[in-house]
Parts: structure tokens; sequence; C-alpha cells
């Protein structure tokens, strides 16, 4: 006799909670977000043909702050020693660069719903603007306004981000067919496995945008901890010639940045070897007797 259908808790992050039921995927949104269900569902539909995401079902967006939206969803199972498999990596490789094959040229492939990073609408790319208002901005305003949450070790950090990226961005070549569709959250428990051995498949759109594709491929490499032989691994697969070694450490500097920046803001009280972006940077920014944000 088959088991009633019953509620799995499968993951949950700051935002969402993913939980399944029978042959299905309801994704909610505690804190509401239009923008993000709007985002999320229509990115699916849009991308559905390719395999690359579960098929939605039905979004409900709720017109009350304490009743949660949601996406129905198409379940896909999640399988741990998978990830931990070379052929994870090829598949997320010839993955990316499916998705990343929708290019900002073609921007009638998916729906007005897909944002565009705000300093792509002059159809370049420049990572120095970036540094600059996602980090060095912030860093300032939170320096001036609460000097306290700047230690030494973090401002020196933050100091050494914007050298390297500026050394590296006189060698790196952006062009405008770079930048595609990306999904912008790559984590591990966002990647998932069809059964039919068919791919791989990504869950939470809520962060995909139209951007530079590398921003997808240093968030994969680095969270994933890649060694060198992974990361070669990957890079093969996904074959791309102009994405050099420079603009790959371009992004991952820029996203452990972001990252400090981030957690100065919210005032978390979490050491960075808890927050994987932080991890090459654990020595300087966290002091074990108080933190250092």
């Amino acid at each position: 006799m088959n088991s009633k259908p019953h509620w799995t808790h499968y993951f949950r992050d700051t935002t969402h909670s993913t939980f399944a039921l029978a042959n299905f995927f309801f994704r909610f949104l505690p804190d509401n977000r239009k923008q993000s269900i709007n985002r999320e569902y229509h990115a699916q539909r849009s991308l559905a043909p390719t395999g690359l995401v579960p098929k939605p079902y039905f979004k409900f967006v709720s017109p009350m702050s304490w009743l949660p939206s949601f996406v129905v969803e198409e379940k896909i199972d999640f399988y741990p020693d998978y990830q931990k498999s070379d052929q994870f990596i090829i598949d997320t490789a010839k993955s990316l660069k499916k998705l990343h094959s929708f290019s900002r040229k073609n921007k009638n492939l998916i729906t007005r719903h897909i944002p565009e990073d705000i300093f792509l609408r002059d159809g370049t790319y420049n990572p120095l603007v970036i540094l600059e208002n996602f980090i060095e901005v912030p860093f300032a305003k939170v320096k001036s306004q609460s000097p306290k949450l700047i230690t030494k070790a973090v401002r020196i950090s933050v100091e050494k981000i914007g050298e390297q990226i500026r050394t590296l961005a006189k060698s790196a070549v952006y062009k405008s067919e770079y930048c595609s569709m990306v999904h912008g959250d790559l984590n591990d428990t966002n990647i998932v496995r069809r059964k039919d051995k068919t791919g791989v498949a990504y869950l939470d759109w809520a962060d995909s945008r139209w951007d530079i594709a590398s921003c997808d491929i240093a968030q994969f490499i680095y969270l994933h901890k890649l060694n060198n032989r992974e990361k070669k691994l990957f890079l093969n697969a996904y074959n791309e010639k102009w994405l050099t070694d420079s603009i790959i450490e371009i992004h991952r500097l820029l996203l452990i940045g972001w990252d400090i920046i981030y957690l100065m803001t919210i005032n978390l009280d979490i050491p960075p070897d808890k927050i994987d972006w932080l991890l090459p940077l654990k020595q300087l920014v966290w002091d074990q007797s108080k933190p250092a944000i």
C-alpha cells in the first residue's frame, strides 16, 4: 500500500523555504517580495523547455503581509553524493553554458520580468564601476556612520580587494556578448539532478537577471570550493576562451567584498569561517576574541 503524501521540509535560507509534497515543490517567500516571486516564476516559464528549471505550475502573490507568497513547481530530487562527483562538475558547466547562451542580444527569449543589472544599461560591463558602487561607496558610508564596525583587518581587506581588482581589470576584456541570463545564487541546495540523469536543473531564480556570465562561473567555482583540478575540469567543460583567470578572479574578489559589506550592514555576529565567500579572508577579518564586524 502506498503511503499518503506528506510534507518534507527540504531547505531554508534567509528569504526562502522549500517544501516537497508528492511530486511538487512549494517555494515560500516569507517576506512577500512580489518582484522576486514574479522573477522566479517567469524565469522558469521561459526556461522550462530547456530542462534547466523545474516546470512552474502556479504562483500566488499574497496581498497580506502575514500570508507568504509562493510558487508551486515540479519536484526534482537532490542527490548529495552526486554533488561530490566529477560528473556533477561537468554537468553543471555544460548546463550553465546552455543558460548563458540566452544572450543579452536575444532578450525576447526571456520575459520582461527578468531585470537587467543597472550597470549594463549601455550594453557594456565595467568591474570597476561595480567595485565602486557596491563595495567602496557603501564601505565609506559605513565607515562614516558606524566607525566601530570597521576594524583594521576589515579596512585592509577591502583596500586589498580594490587594489587587486584594479590591477586585474587592466588585462580583462569584456564584450557586450558576454552579457547573458545568469542564475545568481548557485549554492548546493539550488542545484538538483533529474532522475533520468539528463542533467542538472536549478532552483531559486529570485536573483536571476541579465548580467555578465562570469558572475555565475566565479560563484560556482568558489562557493563549491573547487580545487585546481576540478576548476580545470569545469572550465574545459564550459569551454569559453574569453573566460580567463583574471576575469574569474575579479568576480571572486567582488563577491568577497560584497559579503564583507553585507555583513557589516546587517551587523551579523557570524565568524567568516561560517560564510563561504569569506573563507580566503578569515585570518584577516576574524578576531577570535571578538567579532570583527
